[in-house]
């Protein structure tokens, strides 16, 4: 999981860079999130289980030269 972990983050580093001042959806399963948002959130990787990741459901990183926020976590959109 930590070697997905890594993967994701460097792939998440690259569309930052990318793709500046954009908003970008990726796509991928639950614990995949769950180990990508644990390292934003500074979680060690083996208590990511405590997030729960709904299907269908949005979280939500800021990442910018400077910082990174986690603003939303297994969050619901609206479409209507």
């Amino acid at each position: 999981m930590a070697e997905a972990q890594l993967r994701a983050v460097r792939g998440l580093a690259r569309l930052q860079c990318s793709h500046p001042h954009s908003v970008v959806a990726v796509v991928t399963h639950a614990d995949v999130i769950r180990a990508t948002l644990a390292y934003y959130l500074g979680m060690p990787i083996d208590l990511m289980l405590r997030l729960e990741i709904g299907p269908a459901f949005v979280s939500t990183i800021r990442l910018d030269d400077a910082s990174v926020q986690v603003l939303s976590v297994n969050g619901y959109v609206d479409a209507a």
